[in-house]
């Protein structure tokens, strides 16, 4: 079992970490890296220099250019998309439904009438067919000019010319540190390294990170790092705000077994799972997909071709069972049922999800200030009403989906939520599955 504690690094140069030093500021660390991407003219004295950046294809800036202009003048990184071909020929507007001439259409983006589409009601079967508005192909459509001039829903102004200043929403969402909506982020280039995430390289060194630990790819301590195999709290690391993980597993699937009568005096002799078998019962399952699962884990048991030593040498056959059998990623008893306040259909398998967000979380120095979001699904033939039928997913029909918030440029989970039908409504009604991720 790997227990993690304080490390002595040494110096930053010995152990490489001077690049990491958490007492300067993100956008000092951003131009350090832009310099270091950069190949300057004073820098190259011999062919080894020229045949570097040829190698590399980076662009010479002159030591006394901002690296920023430079990048957003020289090479700037252009948003690409679909636009009219050369012979397209706009066609006439249906007058006799009601259909303006494109360029008396209320049109503040300044869309073509390749993608600025009319949009109809009605149908020609039952004569009503009528113009209704101007639309893009997602849909959209311009929030309309009020008696006052403006382009308003609420709080929010709509903007289609990038007229809008950040200063006008600080009342709203800044403060005393305000930077606006998008720092540091322009139209040709949209997510500068700025507004990227950095973790925090002082908690990740007092849990034990090395330069070798990187080199090597110790793929175990970065799994503990986020699923803790020790109880937090007993760690020896100062203010340890990790959840706890395989302890709390282990303690939900032994008083489970104690509950169905295992550990007594009848039947098979039982002993209590433990931290590091939980650890060994996931690398099994983990293990038997490396590979190549098809459903019979039990031939990595068995002599034979599928036979893993691995698996073997790890845990008996048999107290793999029983481990299954036990396994436990909730608290049943104190869990909320149906009908009671607080129910949450998806009990049995949220609380990994919750360290996993939670401890990512915990190592973040500085978050990234672009996130996305998507749902990702997994098969279940069971019931529930968490449970959906899935269409346009390979191998699959029926199972459940979790929408994943993480950041921009790397897959760090921020936040998440279980997709399901029984969320609470809020003060605008909301309550189905989607509009729930949005709240």
């Amino acid at each position: 079992m790997l227990l993690a504690a304080e490390c002595d690094t040494g110096s930053d140069d010995e152990d490489g970490f001077a690049f990491l030093d958490s007492a300067r500021t993100r956008a000092e660390r951003d131009k350090e890296v832009d310099e270091a991407l950069v190949v300057d003219d004073d820098d190259c004295d011999g062919d080894d220099d020229d045949e570097a950046a040829a190698t590399l294809q980076l662009p010479r800036r002159p030591v006394d250019v901002d690296a920023a202009a430079y990048e957003s003048q020289v090479n700037p990184r252009r948003v690409k998309y679909h636009k009219a071909p050369a012979d397209y020929i706009p066609p006439l507007p249906k007058t006799e439904l009601g259909e303006p001439a494109f360029d008396e259409v209320d049109n503040p983006g300044g869309w073509s009438p390749y993608c600025f589409l009319p949009k109809f009601t009605g149908t020609k079967k039952k004569g009503d067919l009528k113009y209704s508005h101007h639309a893009l192909p997602t849909g959209c459509r311009p929030v309309p000019v009020d008696e006052n001039g403006e382009r308003k829903r609420g709080e929010f102004k709509f903007h289609y010319k990038g007229e809008y200043t950040s200063d006008d929403y600080k009342h709203m969402f800044g403060g005393d540190d305000w930077l606006g909506f998008r720092s540091g982020a322009d139209e040709g280039n949209m997510f500068p390294s700025s507004r990227m995430s950095s973790l925090d390289v002082d908690k990740l060194i007092a849990h034990g990170l090395t330069e070798s630990r990187m080199k090597n790819d110790d793929a175990l301590f970065f799994y503990q790092c986020i699923l803790p195999i020790v109880e937090p709290k007993y760690s020896g690391i100062p203010n340890d705000g990790r959840l706890p993980f395989h302890t709390t597993v282990a303690g939900w699937s032994n008083a489970y077994s104690y509950k169905r009568g295992w550990g007594t005096g009848y039947g098979h002799v039982f002993e209590a799972m433990t931290e590091k078998e939980t650890v060994r019962y996931k690398g099994v399952v983990h293990m038997d997909a490396y590979l190549g699962a098809n459903g019979d884990i039990h031939r990595r048991w068995r002599e034979g071709p599928a036979q893993s030593d691995e698996i073997r040498n790890s845990m008996f056959h048999h107290r793999w069972l029983q481990c299954k059998a036990i396994l436990k990623l909730n608290d049943n008893d104190t869990t909320p049922k149906k009908g009671e306040p607080g129910y949450d259909p998806a009990a049995k398998y949220d609380y990994i999800w919750k360290v996993l967000c939670h401890n990512t979380n915990y190592f973040t120095k500085n978050a990234n200030l672009d996130l996305c979001g998507d749902e990702t699904t997994f098969a279940f033939g069971g019931f529930g009403p968490f449970i959906v039928r899935i269409k346009g997913k390979p191998g699959m029909n029926k199972g459940a989906q979790i929408f994943v918030l993480v950041d921009k440029h790397r897959f760090r989970m921020r936040a998440y939520t279980h997709r399901h039908k029984m969320h609470p409504k809020n003060a605008d009604g909301w309550g189905k599955a989607g509009p729930s991720e949005l709240r």
